[in-house]
C-alpha cells in the first residue's frame, strides 16, 4: 500500500515515475544540461492540474510529498514541466485512487 501525498499541506495526488526531462527555460536552471536524459521523478497535481515534475533520482521528491507534506519548508528539485511523463506509473498515492483524479485534468 502507498503512503498518502500532500502539497502545502493539503491531500493531492502525486505519484512516481519516470521522465524524459525538457528543455530549461533558462541555462542557469540547475537541470539546464539534463534535456533529453530520463529522470525518475514525482509527478504532482495540486488544485486539479499539473503543478509541478519534482526530480526523484534521490529519494527527495517522493519524501517531500509524503514526509514533508510538500511544504515550502522541505527543500526540492523542480525539473521542467514541458518534461515527457511516462506513462507507465510504478506508484500511485492512496489519495489520488482513491479520488480518482485525472491526469489529463
Amino acid at each position: 500500500m502507498s503512503e498518502p501525498t500532500y502539497w502545502n499541506g493539503e491531500p493531492t495526488k502525486a505519484y512516481r515515475t519516470t521522465v524524459i526531462v525538457g528543455p530549461s527555460p533558462v541555462p542557469t536552471w540547475w537541470c539546464s544540461t539534463l534535456a533529453g536524459t530520463v529522470r525518475k521523478a514525482v509527478v504532482v497535481y495540486y488544485g486539479g492540474k499539473l503543478h509541478d515534475i519534482l526530480d526523484d533520482e534521490d529519494g527527495s521528491g517522493w519524501a517531500k510529498v509524503t514526509e514533508g507534506h510538500g511544504s515550502p519548508n522541505w527543500p526540492h528539485d523542480s525539473l521542467p514541466l514541458t518534461s515527457e511523463i511516462s506513462r507507465c506509473v510504478a506508484v500511485e498515492s492512496e489519495w489520488s485512487r482513491a479520488n480518482m483524479v485525472d491526469e489529463g485534468e
